[in-house]
């Protein structure tokens, strides 16, 4: 099965936008999420045998700002988000307290050019989860931006071919974010951070298998995060910014099997001060953070390869900075 937004001699572009007068209502989450497919599928989705041309597309999800919102800001090349548990609203607190998996997604095919750019972004200085709750992340992949509790994920492939348009101009950054919210009352994992990566933004406890992202050998595909407001956590990788496991049973493999090569991997963000490791960065050539929330879990990873690459964190200021080959970084 073979779908496009439009023939590729065409330019195109799918928005998300909050705008400046959006505001928040009694720390309610209000998404905003892209795809160039789709912006979200149904809880538990199932999809198989698919390529997806992204074409000369431009796939944005954005907060502007002035925005008091909070909630996610999702954008991916194929889908902005899909869970696994729950509705469209839930939350990473709801699915901790019952956890469960479903969907899958199985031999998905991904073409961009050097005209596709996704962009996940919260340009607000002004939304502050002030909740107890997880949240308010901006999360861009050039598949999915986020994705939560699905069962598997398995031979999915992101791939650069050169482009037959030639009207619009080549996109600076094939994959990017842009992380300026805040946390009011303690910041914790998965609370205002960013999570950009070639593949996935964010993935939380999902089996992923047999994935490809593969770059433009002659100029190195983009993918970047960027901030200016001292954001909590913030990490970009060439296949995934962030993958967690938060309930899934000890012993699971999320990872087996991931190829990377021909992209630059970049992060810059500015810290006004720092308390302890509270404000940091994480670039990694495969996952940028790979985290595990209990130490006596046990979780694997494998049979993961990076070739030429370029990997930079880029620290302003008290900002903590970190960069990895493979992985940026990791802890439990």
């Amino acid at each position: 099965m073979k779908r496009g937004i439009v023939s590729p001699g065409n330019d195109y572009t799918v928005t998300a936008v909050q705008s400046a007068t959006s505001s928040k209502t009694d720390n309610k989450f209000y998404n905003a999420c892209a795809g160039g497919y789709s912006s979200r599928f149904s809880t538990g989705y199932q999809l198989k045998d698919m390529t997806f041309y992204v074409g000369s597309g431009r796939i944005t999800a954005y907060r502007e700002v002035g925005s008091t919102a909070v909630g996610d800001v999702n954008a991916g090349g194929l889908v902005g988000r899909v869970l696994g548990y729950g509705n469209a609203s839930a939350t990473i607190n709801q699915y901790e307290n019952s956890p469960s998996q479903s969907g899958s997604l199985e031999n998905i095919t991904i073409y961009y050019t050097g005209k596709s750019r996704i962009e996940a972004s919260c340009y607000s200085f002004s939304s502050i989860n002030a909740s107890g709750n997880l949240g308010n992340n901006v999360c861009s992949g050039g598949a999915i931006g986020y994705v939560l509790g699905y069962s598997r994920i398995n031979g999915l492939s992101v791939i650069f071919e050169e482009g037959s348009s030639s009207s619009g101009k080549e996109a600076e950054y094939f994959v990017s974010g842009v992380q300026n919210a805040k946390n009011n009352g303690g910041d914790a994992g998965l609370k205002s951070e960013g999570f950009v990566g070639g593949a996935f933004g964010l993935v939380i406890d999902t089996q992923i298998s047999d994935v490809n992202v593969i770059g433009d050998a002659a100029e190195k595909s983009v993918v970047y995060f960027t901030s200016s407001n001292s954001p909590n956590t913030a990490s970009v990788g060439g296949i995934v910014g962030t993958l967690s496991r938060r309930k899934i049973a000890s012993g699971t493999t999320l990872l087996n099997g991931a190829t990377v090569k021909n992209l630059h991997v970049a992060g810059r963000a500015y810290s006004e001060s720092n308390r302890g490791d509270e404000y940091d960065l994480y670039s990694g050539g495969a996952i940028g953070v790979f985290a595990i929330t209990q130490g006596s879990i046990k979780i694997t990873i494998k049979n993961i390869d990076v070739s030429d690459c370029i990997i930079d964190s880029v620290g302003e200021k008290s900002m903590l900075t970190y960069s990895g080959g493979v992985v940026g970084g990791m802890w439990w």
